[in-house]
């Protein structure tokens, strides 16, 4: 039998994703609106999952459950999550990322899930995304080159359907700092047999990091910083082989993949234990 899940609050009339967590690897999630199937069910993979709302728009004071169901096997409902509704005023958003002339990526903070976060350049749009938490990765194009100096400037919006737009304040960036020189090849630490991630470092802040895991090639990490613990599509096994490699596609600078590509250890798990004695209808074990 499955557990259920747990749906990660606060919701409200913005959110177009529901994270849901406890979900096994594999699984496929389903959410509920006052006991009603919407969206589509996505599959679970690590710790969380945000599954999209699918076009749904959600109302306050509506309920919003998940299931998880593997073959032939589905779990209870997760404990109802109340929907609230989305504050008037926005707050201002803060750059996680440090920004510079080649970046392709830049992380803000401060969101509030379901809004919109705009970055612009000099006056004009160069990225935008929606939020699905406090912390939103979103890609950037300069439509001509950008030079040390700069300053950006982001905001978040939202509008519900017949409502004017709400916007927050918007804020600007610290100076961009000089470009890097070309991203040198990532270093890799060998994962465990059925990890779903995998850790990268050598980084540098704001390229765009692609994955090869044998012959399929993941791209679209996001990360602060020189390293990132990169979630993969399926859990590595004996045998296979991973490398990666960054670019900073809005200068042309490609780097190469990491090389050799690291294999996967054998995961070495302990055999349990059960502390006794075992008394009689005894509902946990130690």
């Amino acid at each position: 039998m499955l557990l259920p899940p747990k749906i990660a609050g606060p919701l409200d009339n913005l959110s177009r994703f529901v994270v849901v967590l406890g979900a096994i690897d594999g699984a496929d999630v389903q959410l509920f609106v006052d006991g009603a199937p919407v969206g589509v069910a996505a599959t679970a993979s690590g710790l969380s999952i945000s599954v999209p709302l699918g076009g749904f728009l959600l109302v306050p004071g509506q309920a919003v459950t998940a299931t998880q169901s593997s073959g032939f096997n589905t779990s209870p409902k997760s404990p109802p999550e109340p929907v609230g509704k989305a504050s008037a005023d926005l707050p201002p958003i803060t750059f996680v990322s440090i920004p510079h002339p080649c970046v392709d990526w830049v992380v803000l903070g401060g969101m509030v899930a379901g809004a919109d976060a705009t970055i612009q350049w000099k006056g004009r749009r160069i990225g935008s995304a929606v939020a699905a938490g406090p912390v939103v990765s979103v890609p950037v194009t300069f439509p001509s080159p950008a030079s040390a100096g700069d300053v950006l400037e982001a905001f978040q919006s939202y509008t519900i359907l017949g409502s004017p737009l709400v916007q927050g304040p918007p804020t600007p960036s610290l100076p961009l700092v000089p470009a890097p020189g070309d991203p040198p090849a990532p270093t890799l630490t060998p994962p465990y047999e059925c990890d779903m991630a995998v850790l990268v470092s050598g980084l540098q802040d704001g390229t765009s990091l692609t994955i090869k895991h044998n012959a399929d090639e993941l791209a679209g990490f996001a990360y602060v910083g020189t390293s990132v613990r990169a979630w993969l599509d399926r859990p590595v096994a004996i045998g296979e082989t991973l490398s990666a490699r960054q670019e900073s596609k809005g200068c042309r600078r490609l780097g190469s993949f990491s090389v050799p590509p690291v294999g996967v250890n054998p995961a070495d798990l302990p055999i349990p234990v059960i502390g006794g004695p075992i008394c009689p209808n005894a509902s946990v074990l130690q």
